[in-house]
């Protein structure tokens, strides 16, 4: 499984920037990695305060 990471904006839940492919195997490895500190979690993303880790691509493009 591929896992990326997309910051986004706390406030408006908005991306703030493409989703990339962190290196990562799966979800819950990213949560040992940036720890227990997440906002939500579900099946398929954890979303910390400015970034989402998931195993799907949230953007692709970067913010104009």
């Amino acid at each position: 499984m591929t896992v990326y990471v997309t910051p986004h904006d706390p406030i408006t839940k908005d991306s703030t920037g493409p989703s990339e492919d962190c290196g990562l195997p799966d979800l819950d490895s990213a949560a040992e990695m940036f720890g227990p500190d997440w906002v939500r979690r579900n099946p398929r993303l954890i979303t910390y305060a400015d970034f989402v880790v998931s195993d799907f691509i949230l953007r692709t493009e970067p913010v104009a």
